[in-house]
């Protein structure tokens, strides 16, 4: 997986200077998720950021009776997880990929 040249396709990282994002590309994770497979719990700490690459993310919310409710679903190119700038100690909501999907962290 060439890293560098996934995110030169994505809208996100269009206008990035070429040494900038070279850079972050050295730095990002890429993992690939399975359909139903979870990316995030609202417990887990809230470490890093993610951009969806491939595929699509559901991220959602567990009301106390049991009742799942979508918040919000994302493509490619889109960002989720924003919140570690804030200093939040855990995740605001689940992710789950709802088919194959190509992850940057």
């Amino acid at each position: 997986m060439d890293v560098l040249k996934q995110m030169q396709k994505l809208a996100l990282f269009q206008g990035v200077p070429a040494e900038k994002l070279k850079a972050l590309a050295e730095r990002a994770l890429y993992r690939t998720y399975k359909a139903s497979e979870m990316l995030v719990g609202e417990t887990d700490p809230a470490r890093t950021f993610y951009v969806v690459a491939t595929g699509q993310v559901k991220l959602y919310k567990i009301s106390a009776e049991g009742k799942e409710q979508t918040l919000n679903l994302l493509g490619p190119g889109e960002s989720f997880g924003m919140c570690t700038a804030f200093a939040i100690d855990s995740f605001p909501a689940n992710v789950m990929a709802l088919g194959e999907s190509g992850i940057f962290q």
